[in-house]
């Protein structure tokens, strides 16, 4: 037997073996297989059914207590902002009535001084042209 012939049928042999071991392989994945599971069973489904609904009302009244709370916490916010606008609308109308009392001040002592001025000026001309 030349070195090309051992060759060959040990190409042959290696391919033999490993499809016999391709075939074992399937046949005892075949035989070790798990059997199909069973199908659930009515009280099983309604146990979960039973379970999910509790859930579902669980989780409504939780969202309906978190609404509640909320509604309380907007309301009270809202009252909060109510009171401190109206708190600034008053500060606004006595800074605007103190500032009204300045300007009619402060225009009654232009009007005054005008007056002085006017006085002195009169007083000073005859003093000067006589």
């Amino acid at each position: 037997m030349t070195g090309s012939e051992l060759t060959i049928v040990i190409a042959l042999v290696l391919i033999a073996a490993l499809a016999v071991g391709i075939v074992l392989g399937l046949i005892a994945a075949r035989l070790n297989r798990a059997p199909p599971p069973e199908p659930p069973s009515e009280d099983s489904l309604l146990g979960r059914v039973q379970i999910a609904e509790a859930a579902r009302a669980e989780a409504e009244e939780k969202l309906r207590e978190m609404e509640e709370h909320h509604q309380r916490a907007l309301a009270e916010r809202q009252a909060e902002f109510d009171r401190l606008m109206k708190q600034k609308e008053a500060e606004l109308r006595a800074t605007m009535d103190g500032l009204g009392a300045a300007r009619r001040s402060l225009e009654e002592l232009q009007a005054e001084r005008a007056g002085l001025i006017a006085e002195l000026q009169h007083r000073v001309k005859p003093v000067s042209e006589g």
